[in-house]
């Protein structure tokens, strides 16, 4: 019987917090956004089938808490994920390296920046094989 290596896999996992941790940081820069808030790290997946995180953020001049978030499988469109973005507006998900559909439930009296009407926004993000996957979405007052 092959006894694993804690170590092993304890480095992967480091650099994959520090990855995340660091495309907050650039977002956070880049972005009009308020700076993300720091969450606890999410409960790691069993090593039998590796994945890596998808961070889902939503802003807006009021909370989101609670809105729906689904993560599809792009050419399957099958659900990879689903949850609800937390107080802190946030989303966090461990799916395998791949593209992805992430759909946000937008609310009434809200849009997309850019002109998505309040229901259902969806956004393509890529989760690379090395490290974080990241969607924002910008909600703004839905014109009159």
């Amino acid at each position: 019987m092959v006894t694993p290596d804690l170590r092993r896999r304890a480095a992967p996992m480091v650099a994959q917090g520090v990855a995340f941790v660091a495309v907050l940081v650039i977002g956070a820069l880049v972005a009009s956004s308020p700076k993300p808030v720091p969450l606890p790290p999410p409960k790691v997946p069993s090593p039998a089938v590796q994945k890596f995180v998808l961070a889902v953020q939503a802003t807006a001049n009021v909370p989101l808490a609670g809105q729906h978030v689904i993560v599809l499988r792009n050419g399957t469109l099958a659900s990879a994920a689903s949850g609800a973005l937390s107080k802190e507006d946030l989303f966090i998900a461990w799916v395998p390296a791949g593209s992805y559909q992430v759909c946000l439930s937008v609310p009434a009296g809200l849009e997309v920046a850019g002109g998505s009407p309040s229901g259902l926004a969806c956004s393509a993000a890529q989760v690379p094989g090395t490290g974080t996957g990241f969607v924002a979405f910008v909600l703004v007052k839905a014109a009159s």
